[in-house]
């Protein structure tokens, strides 16, 4: 274990000095190591791979297939394991895996390679008939000693019945292993294990069944993959969180708060993804180390399948920018959660209450910069009590403006209270205290006008998936 702790910060600070990100090949067991008590049916543990790999499956990164017979002969053996050991898990797969990945890797790296070479470079690789390979021999290390191996595991998984409620509790992650072509024969070296834990959420007095992707669910079945979801995007974000695997690229140069560098979709980015400004500087011990001195949001992405100088563009919203500096990804999911605290005018007194919001960013799926939809659940006062009660349940959509730190929107939706449905309409003004956290205000009119402040935070996981959290308890 010291060793792996040892390994993990060393790469840490390995990768984090990398100013351009290296493509890494990627091989991986096919299913899930699972603890030995657990009852999970077996349907839903393929449905859950075959949905992992959708969200491991990065564009960043080459995959290696590894033959059938491979993966059946390292399965039968991790199998007899009562408990997930590292170390056994390690061994197997360097004996079992790595001679097959190093084959590939080999069979691969011209192509790979060419990755890291100038245009008069490749051209003199087509046409100088000297030369096998027209790279450096650093370009070819840096491709054999791209290869990853990814182990997932499922470590807790329950079932739980209360009254009208079922729920679903789910907790892994993934292993994930690097081929150093270092050694000879190469090595598996341990680099980090990544776990997240969630839950989902059903009304099993619900009439009929739930509705996911075309399917139709039962509640047990709709709680399993709203706990999915959830496990689901988590593991995405702490993949991409792994200091070998966060995207990076130099500034090429800045036009006020627009920010222009060389990542686009080959990479995988989306609009409003969020990066690091970083410099690099040395210590008094002459250690290269990292500072954090801006953050931007992506707001246009480069087709750079087609045109590798077809170049993204960042908007920064706080700090500094200048060409030279380096940008590194700050993975977060695409979700804002608002805390407000609502002045409400009741016919008998005035109250306050407590919003809780969900702002899903929808627009970074269309190149469509800070569209969300949103719903929320507002809590006040019972009339005569000190009981809370459920004071409105609103869906609608925004649109957000980002001015440096300063962000203006829009908001339109429909709600649900007492009085019955009315449409409502609202002005936002927020302001960034930190990368991740927002400061602002909301005044809304639906025949009234009413206003609130609130907090807007933006985390990297959750335990749940709000929206299907909020359709299981609704039956929705």
């Amino acid at each position: 274990m010291v060793n792996f702790i040892i390994l993990f910060f060393y790469s840490f600070k390995y990768a984090e000095t990398t100013s351009t990100y290296l493509r890494k090949s990627i091989s991986y067991y096919e299913g899930f190591i699972v603890q030995r008590n657990l009852d999970i049916p077996k349907n839903f543990l393929d449905t859950l791979f075959s949905n992992l790999k959708k969200k491991i499956f990065l564009e960043r990164f080459d995959y290696n297939p590894i033959p059938q017979y491979l993966q059946e002969k390292v399965k039968s053996q991790v199998e007899r394991f009562d408990t997930l050991h590292l170390e056994r898990i390690s061994d197997i797969l360097e004996k079992e895996f790595v001679p097959e990945i190093v084959k590939i890797l080999e069979a691969a790296k011209e192509v790979r390679a060419k990755e890291f070479v100038s245009s008069e470079e490749r051209v003199n690789f087509l046409t100088t008939k000297a030369k096998e390979i027209g790279v450096t021999a650093d370009d070819i290390e840096k491709v054999l000693n791209a290869g990853y191996i990814f182990v997932p595991f499922i470590n807790d998984y329950s079932l739980i019945r209360e009254k009208d409620l079922i729920m679903v509790k789910l907790g892994g992650g993934i292993i994930w292993y690097h081929i150093s072509m270092r050694f000879s024969p190469p090595k598996l070296i341990p680099l980090v294990k990544k776990s997240t834990s969630s839950f989902g959420v059903a009304n099993i007095k619900k009439k009929g069944s739930y509705l996911w992707g075309g399917r139709s669910l039962s509640s047990e079945e709709y709680t399993q993959y709203s706990a999915m979801n959830a496990f689901l995007k988590n593991l995405e974000v702490l993949t991409k969180e792994i200091p070998e695997f966060r995207l990076s690229s130099d500034i090429i140069s800045t036009y006020g708060k627009e920010i222009i560098f060389r990542l686009g979709n080959k990479e995988g980015i989306k609009v409003d993804d969020k990066f690091n400004i970083v410099e690099f500087y040395e210590d008094e011990k002459g250690i290269r180390k990292i500072k954090n001195v801006g953050y931007c949001l992506v707001s246009k992405v480069g087709n750079n399948k087609i045109d590798r100088n077809n170049y993204s563009i960042a908007k920064r919203y706080l700090g500094k920018s200048e060409a030279g500096m380096t940008l590194i990804e700050r993975p977060r999911l695409p979700i804002d959660i608002l805390f407000r605290f609502v002045f409400l005018k009741e016919e008998w007194e005035n109250n306050f209450g407590i919003d809780l919001e969900f702002d899903y960013n929808i627009g970074r799926y269309f190149y469509f910069s800070q569209f969300f939809t949103t719903f929320n659940l507002m809590f006040g006062p019972e009339k005569g009590t000190d009981t809370l009660e459920i004071k409105e349940i609103g869906f609608g959509l925004i649109k957000k403006f980002n001015f440096y730190f300063l962000s203006l929107g829009m908001e339109g939706k429909g709600k649900i209270t007492n009085d019955g449905i009315k449409p409502e309409g609202k002005g936002i003004l927020e302001f960034f205290l930190l990368p991740d956290l927002k400061l602002g205000t909301k005044i809304g009119y639906d025949g009234e006008i009413n206003y609130g402040f609130h907090l807007n935070y933006n985390p990297p996981t959750l335990p749940f998936d709000p929206f299907a959290i909020f359709r299981g308890l609704f039956r929705l």
